[in-house]
């Protein structure tokens, strides 16, 4: 089985070869655009086949008396992995389909097409995909730290970018109303959650049964939106990760004021935003007691972006 790195190599490879294989450097646009969305669809299909294998393996695993109590550790959050990261591919190809069909595509069309500009960003459908993503990077970003896996070594999940780029999230992803380029992107967003999914799966695979402590393993913070209006509330959730809330001692403080663990053990609060349009931060202190008592503190910061 290949690792996530050569794994993502692979994907790569296989872009370049099918760009390569499928258009000259004089192709028109259109035609890039949809080599693009077709070389990113068979990368996720390799990403996919390497993530059913992982959870085929661990079923096996149950059924194995030396073995079983480590894979059940890992089954219930691989398989919660496993339906998070179904139901964005889904909700992502649900949309590729309405703009196919805004854009005037029929199946395998490499036509001009219309422009979908307004459906993205006028009729809020990349508002809706900045906040799909988002609470998929939140959820995939807690089962990950949970299993020990520090959030910075996740691949990139969308709309950090965005926000980072003092940008709104429908004109930072399709600045033109191109419907091959728009198909492409949500190609893209497609491949990556399924490449996060993978690297999460497969930590979780290799880590079952592997004594954590509470003193090695690194925090996470996120917004619920990457970008909202001035003034607006904003969820922020945060975590420990390993197990959050059974940390013995733990306090969150986001923004400053004492933060509630809910009963899933991730702590939550809500700030307003600013009232100035730019990229604003959030300040985020965990404090925590190790397993040889010593006081721990992790800061962070939650980085959001207030619209014009």
């Amino acid at each position: 089985m290949c690792s996530s790195t050569s794994l993502l190599r692979s994907a790569v490879m296989a872009t370049l070869i099918f760009l390569l294989a499928s258009c000259g450097s004089d192709a028109p646009p259109d035609r890039l655009f949809a080599a693009q969305q077709e070389s990113a669809r068979r990368a996720l299909d390799v990403v996919q086949a390497d993530s059913r294998a992982l959870l085929r393996s661990v079923e096996a695993d149950l059924d194995e008396p030396e073995l079983s109590e480590r894979a059940a550790r890992a089954y219930g959050p691989m398989t919660r992995v496993d339906s998070l990261t179904g139901a964005l591919l889904g909700q992502l190809a649900g949309l590729q389909g309405r703009v196919a069909r805004e854009g005037g595509l029929r199946a395998g069309d490499n036509a001009d097409g219309h422009d979908v500009g307004d459906l993205m960003r006028e009729q809020g459908l990349a508002a809706g995909l900045d906040s799909a993503l988002s609470a998929y990077r939140v959820a995939l970003t807690g089962i990950a730290t949970a299993a020990g896996l520090p959030a910075q070594e996740l691949p990139c999940i969308a709309p950090v970018e965005a926000a980072a780029a003092n940008t709104e999230f429908g004109r930072y992803y399709f600045p033109t109303g191109n419907v091959h380029a728009t198909l492409s992107m949500l190609e893209a967003f497609r491949l990556h959650a399924g490449t996060a999914a993978n690297r999460v799966l497969r930590h979780l695979k290799e880590q079952a049964g592997h004594a954590l402590r509470h003193g090695h393993v690194d925090a996470w913070v996120a917004a619920e939106y990457s970008t909202v209006e001035p003034g607006e509330s904003l969820r922020i959730a945060a975590a420990l990760g390993t197990f959050p809330g059974r940390v013995p001692g733990m306090e969150v403080r986001i923004d400053g004021q004492p933060a509630t663990a809910g009963a899933d053990g991730f702590f939550r609060g809500v700030v307003t935003a600013a009232r100035t349009p730019g990229t604003h931060e959030v300040p985020v202190l965990i404090r925590y007691y190790d397993h040889d008592g010593r006081l721990n503190e992790i800061s962070k910061r939650v980085v959001y972006r207030v619209a014009r």
